[in-house]
């Protein structure tokens, strides 16, 4: 049992010190393409004004830290680093109470070298904070029982947290709720009864009602089922250890039947976090909700993990499997993130050509960027407007190609700024599979799921 434990807590140590060295190597710098999003909000919030529309929980301790710190981006990876810290820790309990302390071991290091669970804490920090809610969720349900009514009124307490910080982790606890109610009913569980299910599924209508879980996101990416999934996985930059977390997602509820022993409750859980995980049905790349719901798979792995209850030998074997593929997952993470620090030198090139009160657009990350630091208010998504006040940081391109169309600014290598108004004249003239109409030369609309500024007043002013 003591190697269980040692086990468990090298994986929480490991996920505190590789989070720390992704965020802290550039201490100055957002990590990955979504992080100055977040410095841009803690940012507004500190100033008494939000600039999205976004009012998740998760920012409260950005704020917190950001304050306490005085540095919004310090402060928010040391958020990152916490709550990934936690989320470990919660999912080693949650699947020691179901499987014993070397089925916890099993689940931390799960937690721990998830190429998902990395990508919430470099990348989508709010879904990794509404990680440790939905993770106590589990470990809550998963403990001994209390008098009364008192698990469930604890669990409704924790989707209602989950929900308010994340809208996925809301979706996912609610539903994690729901099926281990259901479950014990149809086990003939005293309390759970069909009041107790109208509460859970009448409280879910309350929170989609509230706006706190919007129905343009429940019903976005609902579409025809993509052919080329694999195909985008196989030529991604995961590597060995990512691709095979992917395979075990879809694996996974193979060994739903398994684990159907233990109760329809808990049957009903893994059946629908490992199912969600793989996110059938729905399109596929690496900007979509199948993708997110992969990134939070790893719950469902941790519960099957738990309810499978695996014996010493073989935890320990997948205890060590897991720890070496953490390493590679940790550093193809990093190579991921953009160059943000051979950008600086060129911020005082773009403030001179944009104008205060301009708009830039430039793709996602990059713009985050150069509205938080370069002070200039950014879009990466098609602007309704290609007036004189809106430039482009364009992608992939040579300035020769763009010279005869108009003014261009070359600012390093790969990268040029162009008024809109050019960028678009050249652009009409290129076929439709070349760079400039890829992702990172923004075409399309902001879609009505993706939070926007609430109004161009004092955009320029949110800088360090």
């Amino acid at each position: 049992m003591r190697g269980a434990w040692v086990a468990g807590l090298a994986a929480v140590a490991w996920t505190l010190g590789g989070r720390a060295w992704l965020h802290l190597r550039h201490p100055h710098d957002a990590h990955g393409f979504d992080g100055w999003y977040y410095v841009l909000q803690v940012r507004s919030l500190l100033a008494g004004e939000p600039l999205f529309a976004d009012d998740s929980w998760a920012f409260a301790p950005m704020v917190v830290a950001g304050w306490a710190l005085g540095d919004v981006v310090l402060g928010n990876a040391v958020v990152a680093i916490v709550a990934a810290g936690l989320t470990t820790l919660l999912a080693g309990i949650a699947a020691g109470r179901l499987g014993g302390p070397w089925a916890g071991a099993v689940g931390a290091w799960l937690a721990a070298s998830s190429t998902g669970h990395l990508s919430l804490s470099a990348e989508f920090l709010k879904n990794g904070v509404g990680a440790v809610p939905l993770l106590a969720l589990v470990a809550w349900l998963a403990g001994p029982p209390r008098p009364g009514l008192g698990r469930l009124a604890g669990g409704l307490l924790l989707v209602g947290l989950a929900a308010v910080t994340h809208k996925l982790c809301g979706v996912l606890a609610l539903a994690v709720l729901v099926a281990w109610v259901v479950g014990g009913r149809l086990d003939g569980g005293g309390r759970r009864d069909a009041l107790a299910v109208a509460t859970v599924l009448g409280m879910g209508t309350l929170l989609v009602l509230a706006g706190t879980l919007r129905t343009v996101d429940l019903l976005r990416g609902v579409e025809a089922v993509p052919l080329d999934r694999w195909a985008r996985i196989r030529l991604s930059s995961l590597g060995v250890p990512g691709r095979l977390e992917v395979m075990a997602l879809h694996v996974a509820p193979l060994a739903v039947p398994w684990v159907w022993r233990r109760g329809a409750g808990w049957g009903l859980v893994a059946a629908g976090l490992v199912v969600a995980g793989c996110g059938p049905g729905l399109p596929f790349d690496f900007e979509s909700v199948a993708w997110r719901l992969m990134c939070m798979g790893f719950v469902g792995l941790v519960v099957l993990a738990g309810l499978l209850r695996p014996p010493r030998w073989v935890a320990m074997g997948a205890c060590g499997v897991l720890a070496l593929g953490a390493l590679d997952t940790l550093t193809r993470q990093a190579a991921r993130t953009p160059d943000y620090p051979a950008f600086r030198p060129l911020l005082e090139t773009v403030r001179e050509h944009v104008p205060p009160g301009g708009l830039l657009v430039a793709h996602r990350g990059m713009c985050g960027f150069l509205w938080a630091e370069g002070g200039r208010r950014c879009e990466n998504f098609e602007p309704s407007s290609e007036g004189p006040e809106v430039w482009r940081v364009a992608y992939g391109i040579d300035p020769v190609r763009i010279e005869p169309f108009g003014p261009v600014v070359a600012l390093r290598p790969g990268y040029v700024l162009v008024p809109e108004s050019v960028w678009r004249r050249f652009r009409s003239r290129q076929a439709p599979g070349s760079v400039v109409w890829g992702l990172r030369n923004p075409s399309e609309p902001r879609p009505a799921w993706v939070y926007g500024p609430q109004g161009a007043e004092g955009a320029d002013q949110i800088t360090p």
